[in-house]
């Protein structure tokens, strides 16, 4: 059976191959089956960003606000537009306009290492994307009439930049393969719209091909996305929860080798209604197959070499922080870590892997330690990063060392604040007073420490934030990244959501979505004007986009070298 598997448009920059598609290709070719996976966000940037689209597509921009503005009144449809429309413009275009030059420098094996070039390169690339994609709507799956609202987007002719590239040959493309099967994942919430209208031509250009969706916002967003049958216009299937083994049993069910409510986590459509088989027990972790990488095109991503992703574990090794969801708390497993070091030397020896990034939200310690030891011993060069947490042994000399040897070379800190106090409310169970320890032996040790925060935890002052702010500005000779994230993002499934009262704070209805009404601490517009002006210094592009690991790596140079802002010009902007 012939089966494409696709990472729609996530209005990010593409980093490398999202690690769903060669985990669920693995277990399918395990299976028996051919399988082809395709990056189109990476796909869709890289044809929007040619000189010729982005000079047509700036005229359209302006011509279209010229002539809504020449309107005496709008409708509501056609003011959203205008503001779109207005909020292109107000970007900076001619910067936008060059986007086409950074494909060139970013893939190019010598002028990527120039950090001038790279610099600009990488400017032209976030303000295209901003451009090309500033006038596309996410909707809320927490709006009341959200199903009809996301029926009448996928049915009409939109006509924007994701839109004329797909309908320019990507599609053709997919299907040029010849899929019985197309399976698209949703990790992010703009995927949604975005999946469901590829899906959508899919289904006009070739409707025997059957469509199945999955991922995070899938799951996350079940009950809203399912609580009638409108997405069946576009799909045939949608798989909730882990889905190495469903996607299998999907295409067991299709070749008439089991019967579709056999098929585990799956939401169907039957006699008009929506069929929903019951979630399914998780695979055990070392009994999943390799990744396939075998296959996959990196010719699209803005890099001169691959990163490749691994991971090691499912849930949080930690799982106690009160904004994180539920998911992340009740479901923890982990591989062993011989069988990850396998999944890494095989990385290397079949698909000629140099760095690789390991995905876990929190790679286990004995995971991290183990590992380096069995790459040290196998003399494997190969690089790697991985999301941790403030371990007491990142502050002993011995124990950097053993994870440099073994090709560790950046650790990625979930810090969110330096203030003690909000720190425990956030239960991140880290004690400030050692981190500085912790960053200072890391950086002599050869190990890139970049940390992430965010402004307005429910009742953190400003007096608090500022904390997190000194401590960056103490100890920025020790942190290569600092990655300030935006304010508080508050979800159900939290604990945060389960116990508001603990915040001082209240769940609130704003036009069919969610809030927390915090009743103290920074007021909701203390927090977007911190949130405005950090936003301004953040290092957050080189962390979306990946190439400082390899300057890293390749260079032995610091990310200072290519952050937006360097020395006193990042000391003026915190």
């Amino acid at each position: 059976m012939k089966i494409s598997l696709l990472y729609p448009p996530d209005h990010f920059v593409p980093h490398s191959l999202y690690l769903s598609m060669p985990v669920l290709a693995g277990c399918l070719k395990e299976a028996g089956h051919e399988v082809a996976i395709r990056d189109l966000n990476a796909e869709v940037l890289d044809r929007l960003l040619r000189r010729e689209t982005l000079a047509l597509y700036g005229d359209y921009v302006r011509q279209t606000k010229a002539e809504l503005d020449t309107r005496a009144r709008l409708s509501p449809q056609e003011e959203v537009t205008r503001q779109l429309m207005q909020r292109c413009i107000d970007l900076p275009l001619e910067t936008a306009l060059e986007g086409w030059r950074a494909a060139d420098t970013l893939r190019h094996p010598e002028r990527f290492y120039d950090p001038a070039e790279y610099r600009l390169a990488l400017d032209r690339l976030v303000a295209a994307m901003n451009f090309l994609l500033g006038s596309i709507v996410n909707l809320s799956p927490f709006l009341d009439d959200y199903l009809p609202q996301l029926a009448r987007v996928l049915s009409s002719g939109q006509d924007d930049p994701v839109t004329r590239a797909l309908d320019a040959g990507i599609v053709d493309s997919v299907l040029a393969f010849g899929p019985d099967l197309i399976g698209i994942t949703m990790p992010f919430q703009e995927q949604i719209v975005e999946g469901l209208r590829i899906a959508a031509r899919i289904r006009r250009a070739r409707p025997g091909v059957k469509i199945a969706i999955g991922g995070p916002q899938v799951t996350k967003y079940e009950q809203q996305l399912f609580a009638g049958a409108t997405l069946f216009d576009f799909i045939d299937f949608a798989v909730v929860g882990e889905g190495n083994a469903a996607i299998v049993e999907l295409a067991e069910a299709l070749q008439g080798q089991r019967a579709l409510q056999d098929v585990r986590s799956l939401y169907w459509h039957r006699n008009g209604d929506v069929a929903y088989n019951g979630r399914g027990a998780a695979t055990s972790m070392d009994a999943l197959p390799p990744p396939s990488y075998d296959g996959a095109n990196f010719d699209s991503h803005f890099k001169p070499e691959p990163l490749f992703g691994l991971m090691t574990s499912r849930g949080c090794a930690y799982n106690r922080c009160t904004f994180c969801s539920e998911a992340f708390h009740s479901n923890f497993a982990m591989r062993s870590p011989r069988r990850v070091f396998e999944d890494v030397k095989r990385l290397v020896e079949r698909n000629g892997a140099r760095h690789i990034f390991f995905w876990d939200s929190l790679l286990p310690p004995r995971t991290m330690w183990e590992l380096a030891d069995l790459i040290a011993a196998e003399g494997l060069e190969v690089f790697w990063f991985a999301n941790t947490k403030f371990y007491d042994l990142f502050a002993r000399p011995d124990q950097v060392k053993r994870l440099y040897d073994g090709g560790l070379r950046a650790v990625h800190f979930g810090m969110e604040s330096a203030n003690q106090r909000v720190l425990d409310l956030m239960r991140k169970g880290t004690r400030i007073d050692k981190v500085p320890a912790m960053l200072r032996t890391l950086h002599d040790g050869g190990i890139l420490a970049q940390v992430s925060w965010f402004a307005g935890f429910p009742t953190e002052t400003i007096e608090e934030h500022r904390d997190t702010v000194r401590f960056l500005e103490q100890h920025r000779n020790v942190i290569d990244l600092d990655v300030f994230v935006g304010s508080f993002y508050f979800e159900f499934g939290t604990y945060v959501a389960a116990h508001p009262e603990e915040f001082d704070s209240e769940i609130v209805d704003i036009g069919g979505d969610y809030a927390l009404r915090c009743r103290s601490g920074m007021s909701p517009e203390e927090v977007e004007r911190v949130k405005a002006h950090y936003m301004q210094a953040t290092d957050m592009d080189l962390l979306c986009h990946g190439g400082y690991f390899l300057y890293h790596v390749n260079r032995g140079l610091r990310p200072r070298l290519i952050s937006r802002h360097q020395g006193e010009r990042r000391a003026q902007a915190l």
